[in-house]
């Protein structure tokens, strides 16, 4: 992309994709991060999609002089689905670096002193290392911690002195630095405080040696380890359920967004009722500054059916799952079960076929009124279709492994449905793919290969991503190298004026 990564920008880079792959109607939803461009893109989009006559448009769902409806509904607010993992990494530094966490109380001074989107806010980059000391040494245990991590790792004299003081301390384990982490990798700071802890006699010692002369006021009491340990305990659930959604320990799918949510909520609430019992309010408030954070990410959910489809579809969860986790909130429950319906009767019935009254048995020869309420197309198609999705959740839930597996082998069964269901439960919870695309294509592309062409990184990534998942194998490649060792025998075999065959005699 040239220039500034605006909305705009990134909308014109996506319509070139789309208009190259002709996907004007196959266009589905977007697993994106928080940053608001990403909102822009897809209005923009939405303004394109208008623009070229392909959304779909109120007449041609009344009229349907065909069964074959033409365009395509695309409502941005509706499409744009947020990261799992960009809202967990949100939700740790909210916990971690929160401003003034100490003075935070109440809802609405938790709200006023979070600023923690990220911490670009506060300038960071252009701090002196003065200045940014200051900064992180106003964050408690963890930010002295991490002005130590930064001291160790600034040069490479002093990891090997950190290397040294390791091996005196500790002979019987494996000499490692510790881990800096930054503002932009996932659980990169559960791994700092991970090694640091593993690391912990080391870092004393070190400290009493060097930081105590340099960064006396980084030094780490024991009680500032104790609260290390809690910060550990704290993030684990986060940096287990950000492993298990990113799609390469189990499915990392749209099904598994609400327990996460759930699971981590439900943590944080009891996380702060043991710490107000010990009267920590540090660690209380950060937590509080948490939940606010995730609290809010939750309640932006309504914008997105299809996170309620993905539960409702799955044949293992249904609306028990809404049934048991929301039993303290019926009106939640009835209220997924009437976006999971619409969602249905608008999205999906119409584009199947269904046999529609004929326009002039409804309508005069003036044509359909300009406007039809949502409620009243969705009687008229639930009169004319039989309703898959009520006869599916009438049933009682089954255990099965790979939801999408089982919607495979009940195609039959619900031909709309499973539509439907595979659309909706092959969306990634996590942008985690696109990421590691991102990070292989910068070590295709090495200084060495700088000049490689657009075609060629996209087919190498292909090949890559083929081979992972196991599409295509190594046998190809193996029989080209036999193929290609054959013909360098032959061609040395003629240069030196003798036969082929005898050349390979030689060299069995």
């Amino acid at each position: 992309m040239e220039g500034a990564h605006t909305g705009e920008n990134q909308c014109a880079i996506l319509w070139q994709v789309i208009e190259q792959y002709s996907l004007y109607k196959r266009i589905g939803y977007f697993t994106l991060d928080n940053a608001p461009n990403n909102d822009v893109a897809l209005r923009c989009l939405h303004t394109l999609l208008d623009t070229q006559g392909i959304l779909l448009s109120l007449y041609y769902l009344c009229e349907c002089y065909t069964n074959k409806l033409i365009g395509i509904q695309f409502d941005p607010k509706q499409r744009r689905l947020r990261c799992f993992g960009h809202i967990v990494n949100l939700v740790v530094k909210a916990f971690l670096y929160g401003k003034d966490p100490t003075a935070a109380t109440h809802a609405s001074d938790i709200e006023m002193s979070m600023g923690i989107e990220e911490l670009e806010d506060e300038n960071i980059g252009s701090m002196t290392e003065t200045e940014q000391l200051l900064h992180w040494r106003r964050r408690g245990p963890y930010g002295r911690l991490r002005n130590i991590i930064t001291f160790i790792c600034r040069t490479p004299q002093r990891r090997e002195d950190f290397a040294k003081v390791t091996r005196e301390t500790s002979p019987d384990i494996r000499v490692f630095a510790p881990i800096a982490a930054n503002d932009t990798r996932w659980n990169g700071d559960f791994q700092a405080i991970k090694r640091a802890l593993e690391l912990r006699v080391s870092l004393e010692t070190y400290s009493v040696r060097y930081i105590r002369t340099h960064l006396r006021d980084d030094y780490l009491e024991p009680l500032d380890w104790t609260e290390l340990e809690d910060i550990l305990r704290i993030l684990e659930p986060f940096h287990r359920l950000t492993l298990e959604l990113e799609g390469r320990r189990q499915n990392g799918a749209l099904w598994e967004v609400f327990p996460a949510m759930d699971e981590l909520l439900n943590h944080l609430e009891t996380c702060k009722t043991t710490y107000e019992m010990t009267g920590s309010v540090h660690l209380t408030t950060s937590i509080k500054l948490a939940w606010t954070k995730l609290d809010k990410y939750y309640s932006l959910t309504e914008f997105n059916p299809v996170l309620y489809a993905a539960i409702a579809l799955h044949p293992s969860m249904k609306m028990d799952y809404f049934n048991i986790a929301w039993d303290a909130h019926p009106a939640w429950i009835e209220s997924a079960h009437s976006i999971i319906r619409t969602l249905w009767l608008v999205e999906y019935c119409p584009h199947f076929n269904i046999n529609l009254p004929n326009a002039s048995t409804t309508y005069t020869t003036e044509g359909p009124p300009c406007a039809l309420t949502t409620s009243w197309k969705t009687k008229r198609v639930a009169k004319v279709m039989k309703d898959e999705l009520e006869e599916f959740l009438s049933l009682r839930c089954i255990d099965v492994s790979d939801p999408r597996q089982w919607w495979v082998q009940h195609q039959a069964d619900y031909p709309a449905l499973s539509k439907m269901a595979l659309e909706i439960l092959a969306i990634p919870a996590m942008s985690a793919e696109v990421e590691r695309v991102f990070s292989s294509a910068s070590l295709t592309v090495t200084d060495r290969r700088n000049r490689l062409g657009e075609d060629t990184i996209e087919a190498i990534e292909c090949q890559k991503s083929w081979l992972h998942s196991g599409i295509i194998s190594f046998s190809g490649a193996d029989e080209m190298k036999k193929m290609l060792a054959q013909l360098q025998v032959q061609q040395q075999g003629v240069s030196i004026g003798s036969e082929p065959t005898e050349m390979v005699d030689r060299k069995g």
